[in-house]
């Protein structure tokens, strides 16, 4: 395991020392009449919250790219639903209304099972190098190349990669739920895979933009809700409305956001722009990586001080929380069109990873 570990984590430092060196030069290269006389591109994405880490992310990403591009591509980061609904995003980019957006894939589970398993692949990796590794790297990238078909099929888009984040998914209620068996009649907002495995031990289910969720719980709409790492729910203000924090077992590990960029706006920039644009994702990613290693050790402290009662499950609730989770995915998705060779690639990356049967 230890030998898996380091070389996913070597793999990624080397992209990353590569695209940094590669990122170096080419905003180094001397300007050309025609890179003067280029056209300024001017981007306005979004992703689903506007605030805490992944927010935070997206602040970074923008302010990378266009310091790189040298200005040729001005990113501004906008708020969710300033310029569409979240769950809009995609269909946005690709019928060209806007340049980019950074949605979250599992919104569009309900277009194409595929997005929900690219939403889910916390299934398979436990951190979110295992999860970079697992589209980029695993089996010379082959989940990534099928990605990359799938969003060029939904319409005029081109899937430039992904932002990696340390999603640390956990549950925050109303009412104490300190074993699994207690959300059982429990109303959560939730989303994609975790509804379908809290709806699998009996728990209610209903989704609503993160924006949204606050006034949920503040009226009682809903009784809890799963959510990313402490950080998010603190940045969202969740410590107001609810008061049990579960933390352990995590929901989901890692998670991701997909760069997507009209496919008309990206064959329209120079390579080295799109080799910009691809890098900065990585470093990016690793920008994610160290901020939540810290905000989420803070939130934990904050959330205790408040005097919220942090639970921890018994430790066999855990596997059981797992277990259930890749069995709902498979009975959920598997055979739907599209699905079954990403199902195969996360079935290799588990058995390579020594956690399925060969």
């Amino acid at each position: 395991m230890i030998r898996f570990k380091c070389l996913i984590s070597g793999f990624l430092l080397v992209v990353l020392i590569i695209s940094l060196v590669a990122t170096t030069c080419a905003q180094e290269a001397p300007e050309t009449g025609d890179r003067k006389r280029a056209k300024v591109q001017e981007w306005e994405p979004a992703t689903w919250t506007g605030a805490g880490l992944v927010w935070d992310g997206l602040v970074y990403l923008s302010e990378l790219i266009t310091e790189e591009s040298g200005g040729r591509i001005v990113v501004t980061p906008t708020l969710p639903d300033a310029i569409c609904p979240v769950d809009e995003q995609l269909d946005y980019v690709a019928a060209g209304a806007t340049e980019c957006m950074v949605p979250y894939p599992g919104y569009y589970g309900g277009k194409n099972p595929v997005f929900l398993l690219q939403g889910s692949g916390f299934v398979a990796a436990q951190n979110p190098m295992e999860l970079a590794y697992l589209v980029s790297g695993f089996e010379g990238g082959k989940l990534e190349q099928v990605l990359r078909q799938v969003y060029a099929d939904y319409g005029d888009v081109y899937y430039v990669g992904n932002v990696y984040r340390r999603a640390d998914a956990i549950m925050s209620t109303k009412i104490p739920v300190r074993k699994l068996d207690d959300v059982k009649g429990v109303m959560f907002r939730t989303s994609e895979l975790l509804a379908l495995t809290l709806a699998h031990f009996g728990a209610g289910t209903v989704w609503a933009p993160g924006p949204e969720i606050y006034t949920m719980l503040a009226t009682g709409a809903v009784e809890g809700v799963t959510f990313e790492n402490a950080a998010m729910m603190y940045a969202m203000g969740f410590n107001e409305v609810t008061r049990y924090w579960v933390k352990e077992p995590i929901l989901a590990g890692p998670d991701q956001d997909s760069l997507v960029v009209n496919g008309t706006v990206w064959k329209s920039l120079d390579e080295d722009l799109q080799k910009i644009v691809a890098d900065a994702l990585v470093a990016a990613t690793w920008h994610n990586i160290v901020a939540a290693e810290i905000e989420i050790n803070e939130a934990w402290v904050k959330v205790a001080q408040e005097g919220i009662e942090i639970v921890t499950w018994p430790e066999e609730d855990g596997v059981r929380w797992y277990q259930g989770m890749w069995q709902v995915l498979n009975e959920e998705y598997r055979g739907k069109p599209g699905t079954e060779e990403v199902f195969e690639i996360y079935e290799d990356f588990l058995k390579y990873m020594g956690r399925l049967g060969s």
